[in-house]
């Protein structure tokens, strides 16, 4: 509508990321567009994700741009600031075991798209926070609080609040407790999968350039005695 020029791309959409040895019309599955004013590859076909969001399975690959002669190139890597996820949650350990936690999210372009999609499709903030803690093991119900989805201008800004009825695991004569996954979109536990026991993977696998961190602050009542707490893990 603006006049603003596009070339029709073609590219893999999905877990190919070698380029093919030869180019065929079936290394590809999905067609975004290229605007050569800006330099910048572009997917409509995502509503739910920012002008300036491509996500892993659309970062570094090999595309043809369609033009009367064709052009070979690449889209641009993905880069750990695009790929940002925080997690931040204040938690407070009640008398009778039950938990209550608040969590606000800072999220990179790509890292939007699912939460938006997400709670832009849900019928209610609350049914949509107690689905998601359904996966948890804790369980409970809470809400989220909000900005409009569909405005892709704006920064996505998001709170939930919540309360988890089954927070502790009896132990002996005391209890264990973990820290709960909460309200969280992309909790650390889906990141065992990408770690071997033996500490050394012999399969390949994706991992793309992404930056994670959550910060829990578990608060306990006065009567709560702490005999053990984990030991610290690093990994490299």
């Amino acid at each position: 509508a603006r006049g603003i020029r596009s070339e029709a791309t073609v590219i893999d959409w999905g877990d190919s990321y070698a380029d093919p040895p030869v180019l065929t019309a079936f290394f590809a599955n999905h067609e975004i567009i290229y605007l050569p004013d800006f330099d910048r590859y572009v997917n409509p076909t995502n509503r739910d994700a920012p002008f300036d969001a491509l996500d892993l399975s659309l970062s570094g690959k090999p595309v043809v741009r369609i033009t009367p002669e064709g052009v070979l190139a690449r889209t641009p890597a993905s880069t750990p600031t695009a790929n940002r996820y925080r997690y931040t949650a204040n938690l407070a350990l009640n008398s009778n075991d039950s938990i209550e936690g608040k969590a606000t999210y800072d999220m990179g372009p790509n890292m939007e798209s699912v939460p938006r999609s997400w709670l832009s499709e849900a019928k209610s903030m609350e049914l949509a926070a107690t689905d998601l803690l359904k996966s948890t093991d804790e369980g409970g119900a809470g809400t989220f609080t909000t900005s409009d989805p569909h405005d892709l201008l704006t920064k996505f800004s998001i709170e939930g609040t919540w309360q988890s009825p089954h927070a502790t695991t009896p132990h002996g004569k005391g209890v264990l407790l973990h820290i709960p996954d909460g309200l969280d979109f992309y909790a650390p536990s889906e990141m065992k999968g990408k770690l071997s026991f033996n500490g050394q993977r012999k399969t390949p696998m994706i991992a793309g350039a992404a930056d994670y961190e959550w910060a829990d602050t578990l608060n306990l009542p006065e009567s709560v005695v702490v005999k053990e707490i984990p030991k610290d893990i690093e990994l490299n």
